[in-house]
C-alpha cells in the first residue's frame, strides 16, 4: 500500500507518540537527542507484517549530515546520515553509544577548548530551537489533532492541512539518501516495456538482505523551525528477522 502527499489521519498512522511508549528504557536519555514524529503499524507495510514502529528525528545535525565526526561510535546501521534502532516488542532503543552526537561528545568532556565552547553554545541554541519548534507542532496536533499550515487560523478546512507522509510501503525510488557513500544499496533495477528502468531502492542488512521500505515523512511538517537541517524528509526501513528500523534524511 502507498499513500503519495497524505494529509489526513489514518487508521495505523499516529503522530507525536508519548517517547514511553517508543523507548524501551532510558527514556530521559533517548528524548536528549531524538524526537518522536511518529508510529506506524507495519501491516499497512506489508500485512504480513505485525507490531508498530516509530519514525524518529535526531535534533541534530546542527550543520552537514548526522554523525559527522562520530565515526569511532558508528555500527553497522548506526554511521554517516543513518540511524539505527533495535526493537524489543513495540518499543525500541538506539543502535549506538550516545557518543555518536556531536552534543553528547562535549557534554561529556572535563574541559574544552574556545572553539568548542563555541561549538557547543550553537549547539545549545540548535537544540533549543529544535525543541520549541517540535513543541510547537506537538501541541498543535494535541489541541486540534492535525498539523496545519502555520499561517492558518481556525476554524481550520481540510485545505489547511500539512502533509503528514509522502510515502506509506510500496517502494523506494532512491533519493540523495542512497547516494551517501559508504552503505550497502541494492538498487533493485528492471527494465521497463519502454527501455527505461524502474528502482526499487534499499539498504542491505549485514548478511546481504533487503530491508523493507516503510515511509518517508516530511521533517519540516512536524517541526515547526526555520534551521535548514530539518528541511529533510525522514525515510524508514524495516528488517522484521532481527526487528531493526533504518533511517536515513532526504533533501532530494
Amino acid at each position: 500500500m502507498t499513500y503519495c502527499d497524505l494529509h489526513h489521519l489514518i487508521d495505523g498512522l499516529r503522530l507525536f507518540p508519548d517517547p514511553n511508549d517508543v523507548f524501551a528504557r532510558d527514556v530521559a536519555l533517548h528524548c536528549r537527542y531524538l524526537l518522536p514524529l511518529a508510529t506506524i503499524d507495519l501491516s499497512l507495510v506489508n500485512p504480513e507484517f505485525s507490531g508498530k514502529a516509530h519514525f524518529i528525528q535526531p535534533i541534530e545535525p546542527q550543520d552537514g549530515v548526522v554523525g559527522e565526526g562520530g565515526d569511532e561510535y558508528f555500527t553497522y546501521h548506526t554511521r554517516r546520515n543513518f540511524v539505527g534502532y533495535v526493537y524489543d516488542g513495540d518499543r525500541c532503543v538506539f543502535d549506538g553509544d550516545f557518543h555518536y552526537f556531536e552534543r553528547h561528545r562535549l557534554g561529556s568532556r572535563n574541559e574544552l577548548t574556545e572553539r568548542e565552547s563555541h561549538i557547543q553554545k550553537c549547539y545549545d541554541d540548535h537544540y533549543r530551537i529544535v525543541r520549541d519548534g517540535y513543541d510547537l507542532a506537538r501541541n498543535h496536533v494535541s489541541k486540534y489533532g492535525m498539523l496545519h499550515k502555520r499561517n492558518s487560523e481556525p476554524p481550520y478546512t481540510p485545505s489547511d492541512r500539512l502533509r503528514i507522509a509522502m510515502y506509506i510501503g510500496g517502494r523506494s525510488e532512491g533519493g540523495n539518501w542512497a547516494s551517501d557513500d559508504g552503505f550497502p544499496i541494492d538498487w533493485g533495477r528492471s527494465e521497463r516495456n519502454d527501455g527505461g528502468f524502474d528502482f526499487n531502492v534499499a539498504p542491505l542488512t549485514a548478511d546481504e538482505r533487503r530491508f523493507e521500505f516503510v515511509g518517508q515523512i516530511p521533517v519540516y511538517c512536524y517541526v515547526w523551525s526555520e534551521r535548514s537541517t530539518l528541511s529533510c524528509d525522514l525515510v524508514m526501513f524495516f528488517d522484521p528477522v532481527d526487528r531493526v528500523a533504518l533511517t536515513t534524511f532526504d533533501w532530494s
